[in-house]
């Protein structure tokens, strides 16, 4: 920094007179020290805050009315048999459930 500092001095020294006020004003700007602050936070910590909330909602001090209807909604799916089928899965129940139309179609032409 101190040699920044001192080429700008240097510049403002040799330059001609007649850009003196212009340059002048371009090498104290950069002969000086350049502030020293902390940029600011402007987004909250929101996987800190996540993680938070779902620990303390896991040990009952926290309740979190949407998971609860979400996890509500998917048991009440998952009761109805509405759910994706298991890896390996699909082409047994995709059988079974020809085989459940096709008896109940027999059943009403008798």
């Amino acid at each position: 920094m101190r040699i920044i500092s001192s080429m700008c001095l240097l510049l403002l020294q040799l330059s001609p007179s007649c850009c003196v006020s212009r340059d002048h004003k371009v090498v104290r700007l950069f002969a000086r020290r350049p502030f020293q602050y902390s940029l600011p936070q402007y987004y909250p910590p929101i996987q800190e805050m996540n993680s938070l909330v779902s620990r303390l909602r896991h040990k009952g001090l926290y309740r979190d009315e949407h998971l609860d209807f979400k996890e509500m909604m998917a048991e009440q799916r998952k009761a109805r048999g509405k759910g994706k089928p298991k890896k390996g899965k699909l082409l047994q129940t995709l059988l079974n459930a020809s085989s459940v139309v096709y008896s109940w179609v027999e059943q009403c032409d008798m």
